[in-house]
């Protein structure tokens, strides 16, 4: 069941943000901008480094659980994995054919693992160190713009699309189709569990949408 509200946005948009490493207090984050993303100090709020490593457009900068490694996707579908110290270029997950907006590792212990959605409308489980999708996650039909792994389970994540369709995904369902499916009545532009995990929360329109 959802419950809903309108919503009257007051900030403009931003290329793209980062998720968090979870155990590093107080938190870097990034913002994708351009052909580049720039990390920022979670304590001054400045910049420390930017990375303009990318032929394209980069979108939905990711920290692994650990601060470590950081990826992103750009209009050119490919996902980069970036040391997040010495900035070297480790990996590129190719294999999206049009652009990778959405790149999201797993929040808690897995430090293998990354998926990743694109505008071909496909969701991709990759293992990172061996550059390979693992999983090809079907069933949105149009442009996949947002997701969120699960706080309390690796194996779970959501992705929302344009199609207005919320997908939650499980790694270890072996059909690769997802395990739920929420309508949210128009193209969805954000999704996020909430931090017990049990709740999703859903932007789309001008509404917001929470599930249980």
């Amino acid at each position: 069941m959802a419950e809903t509200f309108p919503v009257k946005p007051k900030l403009r948009p931003t290329s793209g943000k980062s998720t968090p490493p979870q155990n590093l207090t107080p938190h870097d984050f990034a913002a994708t901008h351009s052909a580049c993303f720039t990390v920022f100090s979670g304590k001054t709020l400045e910049p420390k480094f930017t990375v303009n490593d990318f032929s394209d457009a980069a979108a939905s900068a990711s920290f692994r659980c650990d601060g470590k490694l950081l990826a992103a996707g750009d209009l050119t579908g490919t996902v980069h994995v970036f040391d997040a110290k010495s900035r070297n270029h480790l990996r590129r997950l190719k294999g999206h054919s049009a652009a990778a907006r959405v790149v999201c590792y797993p929040r808690a212990a897995d430090k293998f693992h990354l998926f990743s959605g694109g505008d071909d409308s496909v969701v991709k489980y990759w293992d990172v160190a061996a550059e390979k999708c693992v999983l090809n996650l079907l069933g949105h039909k149009d442009y996949v713009r947002c997701g969120d792994a699960s706080p309390v389970s690796d194996d779970m994540f959501v992705s929302g699309s344009y199609d207005h369709k919320v997908r939650v995904w499980d790694v270890r369902v072996s059909s690769a189709v997802s395990v739920a499916e929420l309508y949210h009545e128009k193209p969805v532009e954000s999704v996020i569990y909430l931090p017990s995990g049990g709740l999703i929360a859903t932007a789309g329109g001008n509404f917001v949408k929470i599930w249980m």
